[in-house]
């Protein structure tokens, strides 16, 4: 653990390794992620532990789940993932190195970190407990949903752990961003999360991905942290793309959590193009969630 009895944790997300060029900006998403590394090395103390979740990859293909690999394994501390619904099962199955693979849960010294799936939808639960991807997994699964098995099974870890401490990392987001916010509450999926995990003192947060955007949020207690992609990053309230980034934690052994939403700093990020119209479409389509470029008088705010 670092000095000051702190963990230091990088959240990176929505990889999306083997994307085509962003239809905004022609940005590839394996350059951003190099640029991310960059800067990490460069503003960041080396951290204990990256935590990677969701949409590694943009459809799972197997050369392009490799190049992953070598990024992730380069990286100067070990890495834990989940899958996001861009992602395959046989994506997390073959990210099986000594220092990058998934797992449910990691302890660390006070803090019990637990790594929930929210693709339900997009799977297929069999008789014998094995899954497999649904044709189209990626819309599928894109709203976000859990599997009733994996929900009572993070209940029973929670209940029977002896960490004074916990956090819940998964790929979507249980709260929208505060931009959006018209007092709708939380996803229905997430609302059965939300309760059980408000019944567990332990746990202090849940942080996600998906939306390509950073925030933050409270539901009761819980602080829920949306994370900003290291690829096509995007700022809701100015209806702008911006750098892509990452964020940083320190968890204190006395149940603290420090938290920055970080982008880079780069020249190829410069630029302040509006984000395009099916972004708003996209976001209604799968999280109910109004939006458009903001009006004049919004601006002026």
């Amino acid at each position: 653990m670092s000095e000051g009895h702190r963990l230091r944790v990088v959240q990176l997300t929505d990889l999306h390794f083997g994307a085509q060029p962003s239809p905004v900006d022609g940005r590839m998403p394996e350059s951003c992620f190099a640029d991310v590394v960059e800067h990490l090395a460069r503003h960041e103390a080396r951290p204990d532990l990256y935590v990677a979740t969701g949409d590694l990859t943009d459809d799972g293909d197997a050369a392009t789940t490799a190049r992953l690999q070598r990024a992730l394994d380069a990286l100067d501390a070990p890495v834990r993932c989940l899958a996001g619904n861009h992602d395959r099962e046989s994506t997390l199955a073959a990210l099986r190195t000594e220092r990058v693979h998934a797992v449910r849960t990691s302890r660390h010294g006070n803090w019990l970190f637990c790594y929930l799936d929210t693709n339900a939808t997009g799977r297929a639960r069999h008789a014998d407990g094995t899954v497999t991807d649904l044709p189209d997994r990626m819309h599928a699964g894109a709203s976000g949903s859990i599997d009733v098995g994996d929900l009572a099974m993070l209940d029973r870890v929670l209940a029977t752990s002896d960490a004074p401490h916990a956090m819940v990392w998964l790929h979507h987001p249980p709260l929208p961003p505060p931009v959006f916010d018209d007092g709708a509450g939380p996803a229905a999926w997430a609302v059965p999360l939300l309760a059980m995990l408000s019944r567990h003192r332990a746990v202090h947060g849940l942080a996600c991905g998906h939306l390509h955007t950073g925030y933050e949020a409270r539901h009761g207690a819980l602080r829920i942290y949306g994370t900003t992609t290291t690829w096509l990053a995007m700022d809701f309230a100015r209806w702008r793309v911006t750098a892509p980034g990452y964020r940083a934690f320190a968890f204190h052994d006395d149940g603290l959590v420090e938290s920055r939403s970080v982008l880079v700093e780069h020249e190829r990020y410069g630029t302040d193009l509006p984000l395009p119209e099916w972004v708003g479409r996209v976001l209604q389509a799968h999280f109910g969630l109004g939006a458009g470029e903001p009006t004049h008088d919004d601006q002026a705010s």
